[in-house]
């Protein structure tokens, strides 16, 4: 349970990040900022369980500075779980 709320969080912080640069995000990039709401939660869980499990497919990246630290840290949050 404590493992789903992480996961929750950093998804929620991956999609605020996503959301707050106009252009040059992974949002943009992806064109996820004209699906519905479910539709981004489901993306932004999608990315932090494949970062936090070091798989990392690819297809989803961080497109500037902020979202590349985010992504660090997501990646050493899901190495000490």
């Amino acid at each position: 349970l404590v493992g789903a709320c992480i996961v929750h969080f950093v998804a929620c912080g991956w999609w605020g990040l996503g959301r707050g640069y106009e252009k040059k995000s992974w949002a943009e990039s992806c064109g996820a900022r004209e699906l519905d709401y479910s539709q981004q939660y489901l993306i932004s869980v999608y990315w932090v369980l494949t970062t936090m499990s070091t798989v990392g497919y690819g297809d989803i990246t961080p497109k500037n500075d902020d979202e590349r630290a985010y992504s660090i840290l997501a990646m050493v949050i899901g190495c000490t779980l």
